[in-house]
C-alpha cells in the first residue's frame, strides 16, 4: 500500500468535495442538495471506513471554514463524518461483489445515511442552531431525502462499477 497515493487521492477527494459542497449546490437554511457524497462513496469503495470518515468531516470542515454559508456548528461535522464511516462500512469490499448484493449493501447505506443521519440528526442541529419546530423540518427534510435517495444509490452502483477497476491503491 503506496501511502503517498493515498494521500493524493484523498486529498483530490476531499478538493473535490468541497467544490461539489460549496459551489455547485443548491442551499436553503433548511435543505442542503449537492452531489458532495460522491467523492466520500468513491473514497469508501475503494479505502474503506477509515478513509472515508477522514476524508467526509475534513470536507466539512475545510468547506465550513473557507467558505462558509453561516455560522459554523461542529454537529454537522459529526454528521459527515458518520456519513463516511457508514458508507466506508457498507461499501467497501475486496472482492467482487453480485449486482444484488451491491445494490443491496449500497440501498442500506443510503437509508441508513438519508434518513438517520441527514433527516433526523442533521434536524436536530438546526433546531439547536436556529430554534426552529423539529416537528416542522423532519417532513420537509423527508420528502428531500426521499426525492434524492434513487439518485444516490444510482450513482453509487456506477461509480463502484466504473471506480474499482480503474483506481488500484493497494
Amino acid at each position: 500500500m503506496n501511502k503517498t497515493r493515498i494521500i493524493s487521492f484523498c486529498g483530490i477527494a476531499i478538493a473535490l468535495g468541497v467544490i461539489l459542497s460549496r459551489f455547485l449546490s443548491i442551499n436553503t437554511p433548511i435543505v442542503q442538495i449537492s452531489f458532495s457524497f460522491v467523492p466520500i462513496i468513491i473514497v469508501a469503495e475503494v479505502l474503506g471506513w477509515k478513509y472515508s470518515t477522514i476524508v467526509a468531516a475534513s470536507i466539512d470542515l475545510i468547506g465550513a471554514l473557507l467558505f462558509p454559508f453561516g455560522t459554523y456548528f461542529f454537529g454537522f461535522t459529526v454528521s459527515a463524518a458518520l456519513s463516511g464511516f457508514i458508507y466506508g462500512i457498507c461499501l467497501y469490499h475486496k472482492t467482487e461483489w453480485s449486482s444484488k448484493k451491491l445494490l443491496i449493501m449500497t440501498l442500506i447505506a443510503c437509508l441508513v445515511i438519508d434518513f438517520l443521519v441527514h433527516a433526523v440528526l442533521n434536524t436536530i442541529w438546526l433546531r439547536i442552531m436556529y430554534n426552529k419546530y423539529f416537528d416542522l423540518l423532519l417532513p420537509i427534510r423527508y420528502i428531500k431525502q426521499l426525492l434524492i435517495l434513487p439518485f444516490q444509490v444510482f450513482i453509487a452502483i456506477i461509480c463502484d462499477r466504473m471506480i474499482k477497476d480503474k483506481i488500484r491503491l493497494k
